[in-house]
């Protein structure tokens, strides 16, 4: 078979770098969703369920406390019962090794911690009218206003906790927006069944969870070794100013000790050896990518950042050092702490570590859009690939208006919503929670009870007003914006017939190789097939372009359009010489001016003679 115009024998610099790059997506794919399956969920699952959800009062669980004495309750039916259980669901009696495991799979890691913020009773001020009347007032949980001395049982002065400083991690409630210090009493309780009960009787007796209390966090560790996850555990009760009880539980399952297991040999499997190598292979391609990246800076420094594609590599690297160092931190601190954590008879604490852990994945839930975005860069070679991204190049500077004037119209109706049902209901109790909840009205998700309820007169006009403006008028505008510059888009790519870029034409000379490999097998067995030229390919994509263009030409349409276009042609060439043509006359007439006002006096000149 007759060859075509040979190809370049080299791959251009476009297909190398395309190359390299998607080695680097593929590793970062595997060691991401190499290891993962759905375990974590399940273990924080089943957690969840045995502390939080089952009832110990009618229609009342850990989730629907709303009093303190419900709270005590919880504690001595729920809580102890299955953090110490004593006999198995048919009554036979556990042994003492048996008594440390929750649901029969979680084994508890050293003792369970009670931690307590409390407040100064003098942390707020009274007004001056009711001093006579209110003698104590209990503020914010600041860390101003935080009880910093050992707390003693008013009925009984024998009874102390103490006070610590920075003993535990800070915490943020994104439930009430309050932000908690990593201070105050502890109570740890040992792996003892009789003396769990104990503290919860004296914790009921000697009223420690009383007015200055503003939360209690319990905090367990658990390991299972059915999946080889590490569960960390935090019950958050909030005892809120205003008198409402919010509760919420943080449970982190994560393969904690399993990098260890690697490094120490201990019976990890063959897969997370391999993950776990592939893993540090990619750190170090991340550091690769970053020295490649500062000699490109060094280079391009004025003109660096004016690049898309220079900002989110920038964006993408410094993030990848950020979680490897989370990783490395964490490894080291999990491999000198892993005898106390796996033996420990105190509480060990390790909702730091799981919370770096559970950063990481954050991060490179993150990370892995940006990633997969930039296969974006490359498909721009290819003009057909490269439409998104083109489209949102032309509708940019519309799309960026249409934004401010979202902005905008949100906030003005995210402080109306949150000034008229903050105060009752939940959706709109602040300004952030009031816009989320009106983005969420966009697309379908709302209820309109719950306004009508609290204020038939505004409910309605308030949001009647802003479905009409953003999701009639705004959404419309912006989605006109993108449907035009598609257009634009498609118009430019209709007249398109170049031959095929490079990056296009070494995709489809890796794409042939398994066919000439099937040709070739089929040829030795039948005696029949070519082998398909990679030029072959080339030229019948070129041919195909060519060809619907043809076609697109021989259309009415197209001739219509052709005809149309001359004749705009000949108009517009009309016009420029029409405008030559009378910048000619007016230097003519500029010319004469002069010689027709001296006539007059010339022949009055004449007739005085």
């Amino acid at each position: 078979m007759a060859k075509e115009a040979s190809l370049p024998s080299s791959w251009s610099p476009q297909f190398k770098e395309f190359a390299r790059y998607l080695a680097f997506l593929s590793l970062f794919s595997i060691i991401i969703f190499g290891p993962r399956n759905s375990d974590p969920y399940f273990m924080q699952k089943g957690i969840e369920n045995t502390f939080t959800m089952q009832e110990f009062q009618h229609d009342v669980s850990f989730t629907t406390m709303n009093s303190k004495e419900q709270v005590i309750e919880w504690m001595e039916k729920i809580l102890v019962p299955n953090l110490y259980p004593l006999n198995a669901y048919n009554g036979d009696a556990l042994n003492e090794n048996e008594q440390t495991f929750v649901g029969g799979v979680n084994k508890r890691l050293g003792q369970v911690r009670i931690r307590s913020i409390k407040v100064r009773p003098d942390s707020c001020t009274i007004a001056t009218e009711l001093k006579d009347k209110i003698f104590e007032c209990y503020g914010a949980p600041t860390e101003e206003n935080e009880l910093k001395t050992d707390w003693i049982a008013a009925n009984n002065a024998n009874v102390t906790i103490p006070y610590g400083s920075e003993k535990a991690p800070g915490w943020y409630s994104p439930h009430t927006t309050i932000s908690y210090t990593g201070n105050g009493h502890f109570i740890d309780i040992s792996d003892n069944r009789a003396e769990a009960n104990e503290i919860v009787a004296a914790v009921k007796e000697n009223n420690f969870i009383d007015f200055a209390t503003r939360a209690i966090f319990i905090n367990a560790n658990f390991y299972n070794a059915n999946v080889d996850l590490v569960g960390v555990v935090k019950f958050s009760i909030e005892f809120i100013s205003s008198g409402a009880i919010q509760t919420s539980a943080a449970i982190r399952c994560s393969p904690l000790i399993r990098p260890v297991r690697v490094i120490n040999g201990d019976g990890a499997s063959g897969f997370d050896s391999f993950v776990f190598f592939l893993e540090w292979v990619f750190y170090v391609c991340v550091l690769g990518y970053i020295v490649v990246e500062y000699r490109f800076y060094k280079k391009n420094r004025s003109t660096y950042f004016s690049s898309v594609w220079n900002v989110l590599d920038f964006v993408n690297l410094s993030f990848f050092f950020c979680v490897m160092i989370l990783k490395v931190l964490s490894v080291i601190y999990v491999q000198s702490e892993f005898d106390s954590i796996m033996n420990s008879n105190n509480y060990i604490e390790l909702e730091w570590v799981s919370y770096f852990l559970k950063q990481v994945d954050n991060t490179n839930a993150f990370n892995a859009v940006l990633t997969w975005f930039k296969l974006f860069k490359f498909m721009r070679e290819n003009k057909k690939m490269s439409q998104l991204v083109d489209t949102l190049e032309v509708a940019g500077g519309d799309m960026l208006v249409v934004c401010v004037i979202i902005v905008i119209v949100a906030s003005g109706y995210g402080i109306a919503f949150h000034l008229a049902f903050g105060h009752a209901v939940s959706s709109y109790r602040d300004f952030p929670e009031a816009l989320f909840t009106l983005f969420l009205a966009t697309l379908g998700e709302f209820d309109v009870d719950d306004l009508r309820n609290n204020n038939t007169a505004l409910g309605p006009v308030l949001f009647v007003t802003f479905i009409v403006v953003v999701f009639f008028i705004i959404l419309s505008m912006f989605l006109a914006i993108v449907d035009k510059a598609y257009e634009v888009v498609r118009l430019q790519l209709e007249d398109v017939v170049d031959d095929v870029d490079p990056l296009t034409r070494d995709v489809l000379r890796v794409v042939n190789i398994p066919l000439n490999i099937i040709n070739k097998i089929y040829f030795i067995f039948t005696g029949k097939g070519a082998e398909i030229e990679p030029t072959q390919v080339v030229a019948e994509v070129v041919e195909e372009k060519k060809s619907v263009k043809e076609k697109k030409t021989d259309t009415p349409d197209h001739k219509f359009k052709a005809l149309y276009d001359d004749a705009m042609g000949r108009i517009d060439l009309l016009k420029k010489n029409q405008i030559e043509l009378q910048a000619m006359l007016g230097r003519i007439q500029n010319s004469f001016l002069p010689a027709v006002s001296a006539a007059p006096e010339v022949a009055g000149e004449e007739e005085e003679k």
